[in-house]
């Protein structure tokens, strides 16, 4: 098989479709993003398989490509494996007092890394970078008053944007 750039590093490309998460201001869709991330890994487990459901669903609202997701979880699988690994043969044994508990610890923080990888890419896939970067300046543009480069740290962010794809 040969490698692809634009089949093989999906994760990070903006889809340009017209949907009503596209047309979402961008500072809206980063404060349900980061909603979603303090609800995935700070609420019980619970609240965090709901959120990834709810993630999912506005997934398919913004008719992001399932070959895309599908994309992103199967490049972040050894990370994934290696999450429920550690859980299930060394937490869970060491501070929980068994494997059962290890197993189900496992994948409660690999259903949380599932979780964030359909927060990244709902936020990418729906958000134009430049617009993003924009929006991301409107929101921060009060730390101007404190002495904070707002618009470098932009300029720097959208930067690692347009090559996160790449890295």
């Amino acid at each position: 098989m040969k490698f692809s750039f634009r089949r093989d590093l999906a994760l990070g490309r903006y889809v340009p479709l017209d949907t009503p998460v596209h047309r979402l201001d961008p500072r809206t869709k980063l404060a349900a993003f980061l909603v979603a991330l303090v609800v995935l890994f700070a609420a019980a487990p619970v609240a965090g398989f709901a959120a990834t459901l709810v993630l999912a669903g506005a997934c398919g609202a913004a008719r992001v490509p399932l070959r895309m997701l599908e994309s992103g979880i199967r490049s972040l699988a050894w990370v994934l494996a290696i999450t429920f690994l550690y859980q299930l043969l060394w937490a869970g044994p060491r501070y929980l007092g068994g494997l059962g508990a290890g197993a189900e610890l496992g994948a409660i923080m690999a259903l949380r890394l599932v979780g964030m990888v359909l927060a990244v890419a709902l936020l990418l896939f729906t958000t134009e970078p430049l617009r993003l970067a924009d929006g991301i300046g409107r929101a921060f543009g009060f730390l101007e008053r404190f002495g904070i480069p707002v618009r470098d740290l932009t300029l720097v962010l959208t930067l690692a944007l347009r090559f996160l794809p790449t890295v």
